[in-house]
């Protein structure tokens, strides 16, 4: 969504403008509770791209997209704060249907890019170490939740045969509203040496763009990209021995 503003604009100021298009609030008309824990579009922070400021929104089902379609062309201005600024049409940078994602071709290795800081929930606690079982279970509550398909079941076996191979982590940060939010930022690359798991697990993998990975997904947080590939010979034939 392109925002025509001449200062970078704050995060929850985008929460509160953007959340109001799909949250409902009592009676009113929208596509999911204010109150709902899990959302079917995230929020990413606002960026410059192309010389221009914007936010990504994503949406995880026909009723979210249809209403950010809806909304987009009856809005020419939003608030900002205590700011009025006009905002631009969407434009589509990144699609996929459930099916694409199912018939993904399995790899022996994804990269998974944290763009935000990133953090899931352990009590009342942040925990931001990125592993393999909460990146999965993060994306198998969205798929089971959203997808017309069958759900996909996660158990220990499958858990334990993908495992991070190599990283690159540090902690950032993003304030939302007076609070200071960490999360890890950087990359990890996550290995499955077991064809079958990988064929289970890649849907998982292929949905994160789109539904975010850990907490805060709508403020800004868990913003990631994934890359697919086999491993160099070198690491399939040390995999090997």
């Amino acid at each position: 969504m392109p925002l025509h503003v001449a200062a970078m604009p704050e995060q929850h100021h985008i929460h509160a403008a953007f959340s109001g298009w799909f949250d409902r609030d009592g009676d009113e008309p929208a596509v999911v509770s204010h109150d709902s824990v899990m959302k079917p579009y995230t929020l990413s922070p606002p960026s410059v791209q192309e010389h221009s400021v914007g936010v990504e929104v994503t949406t995880l089902t026909d009723e979210a997209e249809a209403r950010l379609w809806t909304m987009a062309a009856a809005t020419s201005s939003i608030r900002l704060g205590s700011e009025r600024i006009r905002v631009g049409q969407p434009q589509r940078t990144l699609t996929a249907t459930w099916g694409g994602l199912r018939a993904a071709t399995p790899a022996r290795e994804w990269t998974v890019e944290f763009l935000t800081p990133t953090a899931f929930r352990s009590g009342k606690n942040p925990h931001l170490l990125p592993t393999a079982g909460l990146i999965l279970r993060s994306a198998q509550l969205a798929w089971n939740r959203y997808s017309p398909g069958p759900p996909i079941p996660l158990d220990r076996a499958i858990l334990d045969a993908v495992m991070p191979v190599d990283l690159e982590l540090t902690t950032g940060t993003i304030q939302i509203g007076a609070r200071i939010q960490r999360g890890c930022l950087g990359w990890v690359t996550y290995r499955c040496a077991d064809r079958v798991v990988s064929a289970h697990v890649a849907p998982l993998f292929g949905l994160l763009p789109y539904s975010g990975v850990g907490s805060h997904r709508i403020k800004g947080l868990g913003q990631v990209v994934v890359s697919a590939s086999e491993p160099a010979a070198a690491s399939r034939q040390a995999a090997a021995q």
